[in-house]
């Protein structure tokens, strides 16, 4: 289908006497998928509606995701276009992939298909994308896990889910095109 879709578009530029350019460039892969800029772009875009929940989020303290992260993102993907990436730039992107990885294995889970969060989440809004909503199932899927009833453990819950997200993310093969 994709083949057929992109042959018959080359085609109209040839017969309208237009040229017609396809380019994307591959940021990540992580097992067998690669991620390339275009599509990846919108993830980036939506999950600028994470910055809400930053601070109350168990996955994004567990992988000490900054504030600002996914508004830098772009502009991290840009410069590495015409510079080498400094440690810290190279460092956000590591924790991206890791992202990732994780929401891509919780997907794969049996259990991973019912989706809780707080309330103090409502800030993402009602309408969820694809991808909003895995990043809720992953969030879900880690409280369920490791999140205690007492609230002074809040460390040592961050603790443990950090060192399963480093296993999962030791086990799942990728590599940075950046």
């Amino acid at each position: 289908m994709g083949r057929t879709a992109l042959f018959i578009l080359l085609l109209c530029g040839q017969v309208f006497g237009q040229k017609v350019l396809v380019s994307d460039r591959a940021l990540f892969r992580v097992d067998k998928q690669v991620f390339f800029e275009e599509g990846f772009g919108q993830w980036i875009k939506e999950w600028h509606r994470l910055e809400c929940v930053t601070k109350r989020s168990m996955l994004l303290r567990a992988l000490d995701v900054e504030e600002n992260l996914f508004k830098d993102l772009p502009s991290y993907l840009k410069a590495s276009q015409s510079r080498a990436l400094t440690p810290s730039e190279k460092q956000s992107i590591e924790k991206v992939v890791k992202l990732v990885k994780l929401m891509l294995f919780v997907q794969s889970q049996p259990s991973a298909n019912k989706t809780t969060v707080p309330d103090s989440f409502s800030c993402i809004g009602k309408s969820k994308s694809p991808n909003i909503e895995a990043f809720l199932q992953t969030e879900s899927f880690l409280r369920s896990k490791f999140k205690s009833t007492d609230r002074k453990r809040m460390r040592d819950d961050i603790s443990r889910a950090k060192t399963f997200i480093d296993s999962v993310s030791r086990a799942t093969p990728h590599e940075t095109y950046l």
